[in-house]
């Protein structure tokens, strides 16, 4: 009997199975997605867990670390106490022997660190005038003298006698230098005020003067007055005699020459030629300062002739009895030239002795107080003689003029070192963009002793506070005082002011028995670090050298304390961040393992005064911030040409190119298809050299 066959299932039924299939489905469905988010949930679980674990245990690390540094300057603590209290000794006997010297030989100007001096004879100078033209120029250059440095001590200058005839623009730097912003902005202050006092003199005597310069043009037959003093000129001409002929004023007594064009002839006007040795109170926002001063030539309104009835001389009093009203240039109503081209006014005059000239091709500007910065349109014909230091220009502008200097032209540096000659004495040599600079640094001194220019003679005798010196280098012409507004001018990797001071500092400390050197690796460190060599020196008569030693080692700064580093100069491919040694306090610390214990000995018992004016000649001429940036990368190499496949005449239109399946048609215009093949350089492009900053 065959067998029974399988009942159908009604539509009924099926759709009731498939309805329970699809429920079925749903449900596991359901519970794969749970169990995915279940598994997930444990997966962000378990990497919350570890990165608490490793967050707690990195805070761990650093709180540890932190406290082993903090119990390093605990133990420091003596001998940093030692080097306070030996420098706060040299400064009280350093000054108290000056303010004795200030006492017995006050001199005829004020000390500028002298608030009631310093107000009384601000007070005093802004109420009187002068009546020559002599006492005119000495009442300026005393001026000036109170503003930067007495001249009485100008041919035997030392570190003691610039601090007690130090101006207020010396004494702002040296307390810049000891970090006093509060004093610092006091003597700025001093300098703005002595700069306006100047001239206020200036104009006030120029008006007098001019309005005695026809009386005396009828008893000398002569339309101009001059005086000179150390470099400084002051000129006057006043237009009475209206000859045609008189168009070229020659002070050859003073080195100064001018000659005005034709439509100065017939101009009831008179004019002010003053060349201010000292750079005035410019601050520009371009990159040019002032080399050897600034010449001003104004035009201004002569005033009301005097009348002489019998034995009566009548003057009407004017705005320009005490004051200058200038005039402008060209001439209202006055034709021009040829063409309507204003006829330039010619100048010719000396430098400075002590100026050095580097440029090839002298510039001079105008100044242009509302945009602060110099210019150069319309002035033309521009010869520097070196030989007699005469400058001549053309120019059409009635405003300050000045040879100028580009401000960064020596950064950024290549590289620098320090050798100790002793255990209070070292060289620091610094090669500069264009020149090697070589300072000696002392108990509480510093000096140049190379390069030797002439120019700079009367800097190698004086030895003076680190800032006061780069700043009187400045003045000849060698500027290395940078400011944060030179760097925005300069491709370097400025580092952070804290870490720099911490650096330097510390490198001054262990200055006894070490000498340092620049390492090409700062410059592939972040901003927050700083990298340099060093290497023990046990006798400075027989030292070791950088090129040949084994013993150099590399040190790393950051805010946190300094390590040593696992590179070489020459030999590590790139800069990384490996250390051979924790985080420590300071390098009297990290050295104890690596250095004899007499050098140790040596860096804890070191000359206070020595080391805080290594610290400061190297914070001021930014040893870290302004040394050589990262070589530009190479060029990339040509990408390989590939050519491009022969197309079928017949499958291909006029001007257009064929592609095969997925690949990208050739250029219709000829040019070579890019290649299918990786860059070699993306494939082989390192990772940035900078690190990220760590713990």
């Amino acid at each position: 009997m065959a067998p029974k066959a399988d009942k159908k299932l009604s539509k009924k039924e099926l759709k009731a199975l498939k309805k329970k299939e699809k429920e079925r489905k749903k449900e596991e469905a359901r519970k794969a997605a749970e169990e995915k988010l279940r598994l997930e949930e444990e997966e962000r679980q378990r990497i919350a867990e570890e990165a608490r674990l490793a967050w707690e245990a990195e805070q761990a690390r650093l709180k540890a670390e932190h406290d082993r540094i903090v119990g390093e300057w605990e133990s420091l603590e003596p001998v940093l106490k030692r080097r306070r209290e030996g420098l706060a000794k040299h400064e009280a006997r350093y000054n108290g022997a000056a303010e004795w010297k200030r006492y017995v030989e006050p001199g005829p100007l004020p000390y500028a660190g002298n608030d009631p001096s310093m107000n009384g004879y601000l007070n005093v100078m802004a109420e009187g005038y002068d009546k020559d033209i002599n006492d005119v120029m000495r009442t300026l250059t005393d001026i000036y003298s109170v503003r930067y440095l007495r001249a009485s001590c100008d041919k035997h200058d030392t570190a003691f006698l610039s601090k007690i005839f130090a101006g207020a623009e010396e004494l702002a730097l040296v307390e810049e230098q000891k970090g006093r912003p509060q004093l610092v902005e006091k003597y700025h202050d001093y300098m703005r005020r002595l700069e306006e006092l100047a001239n206020r003199r200036l104009n006030h005597n120029t008006a007098y003067l001019l309005e005695k310069s026809h009386d005396y043009y009828k008893r000398t037959n002569e339309c101009s007055l001059f005086s000179g003093q150390a470099g400084w000129k002051l000129a006057l001409w006043a237009n009475h005699a209206k000859n045609p002929r008189a168009r070229n004023l020659d002070f050859p007594a003073i080195n100064l020459f001018v000659e005005v064009p034709k439509p100065f002839v017939f101009a009831h006007v008179g004019v002010r030629m003053y060349h201010q040795v000292t750079d005035p109170l410019y601050k520009s926002k371009d990159i040019y300062r002032t080399l050897g001063g600034a010449f001003r030539f104004e035009i201004v309104q002569l005033p009301p002739l005097s009348k002489t009835v019998k034995e009566w001389t009548f003057e009407r009093v004017t705005p320009l009895t005490a004051a200058t009203i200038p005039v402008e240039y060209p001439f209202v109503g006055v034709p021009l030239g040829p063409g309507n081209v204003i006829p330039p006014i010619i100048v010719a005059y000396t430098l400075p002795e002590f100026v050095i000239h580097f440029d090839p091709v002298p510039k001079v500007g105008c100044w242009f107080a509302e945009e602060q910065c110099w210019k150069f349109e319309n002035i033309t014909d521009v010869v520097y003689e070196p030989e007699t230091r005469k400058l001549t220009f053309h120019t059409i502008i009635i405003r300050p003029h000045a040879m100028l200097q580009n401000r960064v032209r020596q950064f950024p540096h290549t590289k620098w070192s320090i050798n100790p000659i002793s255990e209070s004495e070292a060289f620091l040599t610094l090669h500069a963009a264009s020149l090697m600079l070589k300072f000696e640094v002392g108990d509480g001194w510093c000096k140049l002793v190379e390069p030797h220019f002439p120019e700079c003679k009367h800097l190698y005798d004086q030895k003076l506070a680190p800032r006061v010196l780069l700043k009187r280098l400045s003045k000849c012409g060698i500027h290395l005082l940078p400011d944060e507004d030179d760097f925005r001018h300069v491709k370097t990797t400025v580092k952070d002011p804290e870490v720099e001071m911490y650096a330097c500092r510390d490198l001054a400390m262990a200055a006894p028995a070490a000498a340092f050197a620049s390492s090409k690796w700062n410059a592939h460190a972040d901003a927050q670090t700083c990298v340099f060599r060093f290497l023990e020196i046990p006798e400075p008569k027989y030292p070791p050298t950088f090129d040949k030693s084994k013993n150099v080692l590399h040190v790393l700064y950051k805010q946190k304390g300094n390590a040593l580093l696992n590179l070489t100069e020459f030999k590590s491919p790139e800069y990384k961040e490996e250390f051979t040694t924790e985080y420590h306090a300071s390098l009297l610390v990290t050295l104890r393992s690596k250095f004899s214990d007499e050098s140790i000995e040596k860096m804890e018992q070191g000359c206070p005064g020595y080391t805080e004016t290594l610290k400061d000649l190297a914070y001021a001429l930014k040893l870290f911030s302004a040394g050589e940036p990262l070589p530009p990368p190479p060029p990339p190499p040509e990408p390989e040409v590939v050519p491009a496949p022969e197309a079928s005449t017949s499958e291909a239109q006029p001007g257009e190119g064929t592609a095969q399946d997925g690949e990208a048609a050739p250029p219709a215009t000829g040019e070579a298809p890019a290649s299918p093949v990786a860059s070699p350089v993306a494939a082989e492009a390192p990772a940035s050299p900078t690190p990220a900053p760590s713990g």
